[in-house]
């Protein structure tokens, strides 16, 4: 959702970054799921992007969800011996 509203505002990664006034490498974390804007990135989200802080706090939670899916998945080798 996050790159989509970016690329049909024909805006990089780094100059979507400076509206919400974080890094490229924070938006490109959003993005990828990597991070979840925290409450106060939420609003300046929803302020830039017309977009309700309710939404973006759901899309963290899915986020969430499956990075603890991911993390389940995988297996320590040391653990699995």
């Amino acid at each position: 959702m996050l790159a989509g509203w970016r690329l049909t505002q024909g805006l990089s990664q780094t100059a979507a970054g400076d509206l919400v006034g974080v890094s490229q490498v924070t938006w490109s974390d959003w993005e990828s799921g990597k991070k979840c804007p925290h409450v106060g990135q939420a609003v300046k989200l929803e302020r830039v992007t017309g977009v309700p802080c309710e939404a973006w706090e759901a899309i963290a939670d899915e986020q969430r969800r499956r990075l603890q899916q991911r993390r389940a998945a995988t297996v320590d080798p040391k653990e699995a011996a």
